[in-house]
């Protein structure tokens, strides 16, 4: 019992950001499947939509829950974001790409590779937001 919770203990950020970015993943691909299958709004308009809405569940996330981000100030916090959309956007371009090569040219099954291409981008994520965005800082 020891062991698990030592292992619990030492990779509790990893968790937390599994956790969390299973949720904002949620989020994407909810929004996406809403947009382009329920209200058919085309497959680039829909994923940037999607895009949206994960970024701001992500953020909030990401900085009460999963990184601890103390900083405060509405400047700070506001620097945060943009900092933080910056990066989603990078992650999102990689999206986009595949989405547009699956979807479009192969035509292959939009709702499964968009769950496949949420998996490179969560890679690239946390590690934009674990080693740039909310890295620790000395108070």
């Amino acid at each position: 019992m020891e062991k698990i919770k030592a292992l619990l203990n030492k990779y509790q950020e990893l968790i937390r950001y599994t956790l969390w970015g299973t949720f904002a993943t949620g989020s994407n691909i909810l929004t996406y499947y809403l947009c382009y299958d329920l209200w058919h709004i085309g497959n680039t308009q829909s994923n940037i939509a999607a895009w949206a809405v994960s970024v701001l569940v992500a953020f909030v996330t990401n900085k009460v829950w999963v990184f601890h981000s103390r900083r405060a100030g509405l400047r700070r916090t506001i620097r945060e974001f943009l900092s933080f959309s910056a990066f989603r956007f990078v992650s999102e371009l990689f999206d986009l790409g595949i989405m547009f090569w699956a979807v479009e040219v192969m035509r292959w099954p939009a709702l499964f590779w968009k769950i496949a291409a949420n998996c490179i981008v969560i890679a690239l994520n946390y590690f934009f937001s674990k080693f740039i965005i909310f890295k620790q800082v000395p108070v």
